[in-house]
């Protein structure tokens, strides 16, 4: 037993992770707990824990039993001599939790204003009450989260100015750490910001919004996409907010104007703001101050989804993606890109292709990436038709086996390892073998090969189908074995429609066009000719 040592740091200890041994040690636990009841049963630590062990088994109706069963003692406790409000505000709070679990959130609202109106409970444990408050009435009543997170803000700031009151009011798992995690604190400043944007109630947004720690960015992060929601759905009201954040990050961080930070390293500004600070400089024809905006953001980030909009930005805009490109690997470079490619409008595929271009001699690899997704979404987005889907599916597949050869030696890119190989690049071994039949007009094979390629790589389902579909149409097309004369026939008609069309002859031009157009249907001049017929004869 000697020497003694004094240990002077507080162990709590809440009971065993979630897992399969959690719950043979619940079972375990909860007998001893009912016993330990029989035998006192006005101890009210044993209802509290029995409250918890019961909730961790998944038994919620059991554990809110015996947390009524625990508020009974200390209610009775306090009509006599004893008195010990850590217990009883601990069971208001576990209470809360459980109630604000149950289908429908009206009884658990009107179980939680009860308890604020009729037992007075501490502080820190209104605290507790007002967060289950704020997310239960964001659905139906979004006045009411607005008032309630007010009512949060303004007790947070007195228990914050009061000295020792988040000491004596803490007890168990409900203490200031409790209140003040990140997830729950800006998780309900975030609700109230999302009720006062609904109910456009400007001032109240703003003033949840400044709450949020906007000098940490690695906490914001997980409310960008919300962000961007919001600056869509509630226009111009929210970019105005965000502009009069980035105003007070500045002044706070003695930069007199936004156009300083180029020569910051570190300026305590979130990258979001700047961003958002690029995107009015766009707008209002500040091109050069939106671009240097764009390129100091892409060097300083490090959120992927902050990155993703930065690279859309950048392709809006043609900036140079060499700084992001710099500070990527591969595998996250692919992502990004992966994703533009399914996000992006397929009018900027061109700029796509002059990304790839731009960065093709420092960074090799990254620049295949981009071309791959490129050509990718071109085949997806692009209708292209058969000689423009044969020479895409082709650069394509070519582009994949380029990418690998960088990555992997020679000697594993075999037909011996395909099984051990990513399934993109077998589907560009077996496509290339396709087309090549294609063009040898041997249609059986090619579609027995675009059937293996379609098992290997689900994800070019929608390609192979419409290449297949045009290759068997091929098969009958008239205009495929067209002789010289054919041909020359052709043109003559063609000319002919040009200047009925010209002369504003629609009807003729459209009586020849029927004739033509199923003889040639994979000619992009008379299905533009057609085109302008429609538009014609609507009008």
């Amino acid at each position: 037993m000697e020497p003694c040592k004094y240990f002077g740091t507080c162990v709590h200890h809440y009971g065993y992770v979630e897992s399969s041994g959690s719950l043979r040690k619940t079972s375990r636990n909860i007998p001893l707990l009912l016993r330990a009841i029989g035998n006192d049963p006005l101890k009210v630590k044993n209802y509290i824990q029995l409250a918890k062990e019961s909730d961790l088994a998944g038994d919620r109706k059991s554990a809110e039993k015996y947390c009524r069963m625990g508020l009974e003692i200390c209610r009775e406790a306090e009509r006599g001599v004893q008195k010990d409000t850590g217990l009883k505000g601990w069971l208001l709070a576990f209470l809360s939790c459980l109630v604000s679990e149950n289908p429908g959130n009206a009884s658990g609202i009107s179980e939680i204003e009860t308890i604020l109106s009729r037992e007075q409970p501490s502080e820190l444990i209104r605290l507790v009450l007002y967060q289950q408050l704020v997310h239960l009435y964001a659905e139906e009543e979004p006045k009411k989260a607005v008032q309630y997170g007010r009512k949060f803000e303004g007790l947070l700031d007195h228990m914050d100015e009061t000295g020792g009151l988040w000491t004596r009011q803490g007890y168990g798992e409900f203490d200031e750490n409790y209140i003040k995690s990140p997830e729950r604190l800006y998780g309900a400043r975030a609700g109230c910001a999302a009720c006062a944007l609904k109910t456009r109630d400007w001032d109240a947004a703003l003033y949840f919004l400044k709450l949020f720690p906007w000098e940490t960015e690695d906490i914001l992060q997980r409310y960008y996409p919300f962000f961007e929601q919001w600056k869509e759905e509630y226009s111009p009201h929210f970019p105005r907010m965000l502009s009069e954040i980035l105003e007070d990050r500045c002044i706070v961080c003695g930069i007199g104007d936004v156009s300083e930070i180029q020569m910051c390293q570190e300026t305590g500004i979130p990258s979001y703001l700047l961003l958002q600070k690029a995107r009015d400089d766009f707008n209002g024809g500040k091109q050069e101050e939106g671009l240097n905006l764009i390129l100091y953001c892409m060097v300083h980030m490090e959120d992927g989804y902050l990155r993703q909009l930065c690279l859309n930005e950048a392709l809006c805009h043609e900036t140079s993606i060499v700084p992001l490109a710099a500070q990527m690997d591969l595998g996250a470079w692919n992502h990004l890109w992966e994703t533009a490619a399914d996000e992006l409008p397929f009018a900027l595929n061109s700029r796509m292709g002059k990304c790839a271009e731009e960065i093709g001699h420092r960074f090799p690899l990254h620049s295949l990436c981009v071309k791959r997704h490129g050509l990718g979404q071109k085949l997806h987005k692009g209708f292209p038709l058969w000689s423009g889907l044969t020479e895409t599916l082709e650069d394509y597949c070519r582009c994949i086996l380029e990418f690998y050869r960088g990555l992997y030696r020679e000697e594993w890119l075999t037909e011996d390892n395909a099984a051990f190989l990513p399934a993109e690049y077998g589907f560009a071994r077996i496509s290339l073998k396709a087309l090549e039949a294609l063009r040898a007009e041997q249609t059986v094979e090619a579609v027995r090969l675009l059937r293996d390629a379609f098992h290997i790589y689900p994800e070019m389902t929608g390609v192979i189908i419409e290449l297949t579909r045009q290759a068997v149409y091929r098969m009958n097309d008239p205009a495929k074995h067209a002789d010289a004369e054919f041909l020359q026939l052709a043109g003559r008609m063609k000319d002919t429609l040009r200047t009925l069309m010209a002369s504003g002859q629609t009807a003729q031009a459209a009586a020849i066009l029927d004739q033509l157009l199923p003889l040639l249907p994979d000619d992009l001049e008379l299905i533009r000719i057609r085109q302008e017929v429609i538009r014609r004869t609507k009008v």
